[in-house]
């Protein structure tokens, strides 16, 4: 897994405010969290997600954790893959962005 700083540096992100910074890597958290429990949720039984969703509405993150693993073989690579394609995916993203930003203020400049 990407430390922080290489997270911040992937994204293009590393001359923002630390508040942006941290805005952006709680969003993608967010987000990584939401696809790991969609594809958890076609590996696993509607029992086992039951399961899970109670302990994450108790605040047992760890448990959680610790019954995913029982349950997904390879849990950790599982995790690791969908965390990298979603920063991937973000950086992707944001590259096009500022691509599109650079063309419009171009058009913009040589009008």
């Amino acid at each position: 897994m990407l430390s922080i700083e290489q997270i911040i540096n992937k994204l293009g992100i590393e001359g923002s405010s630390p508040e942006v910074q941290d805005k952006i890597l709680q969003d993608l958290a967010n987000s990584v969290a939401t696809r790991i429990l969609l594809e958890l949720s076609e590996q696993m039984s509607e029992k086992d997600m039951s399961e899970v969703a109670s302990l994450l509405e108790e605040g047992k993150e760890d448990e959680a954790e610790k019954f995913i693993n029982s349950k997904v073989i390879n849990y950790n690579d599982f995790r690791t893959k969908i965390e990298k394609e979603t920063i991937d995916e973000l950086a992707e993203n944001t590259q096009a962005v500022n691509d599109q930003a650079a063309a419009i203020k171009s058009e913009k400049l040589s009008a």
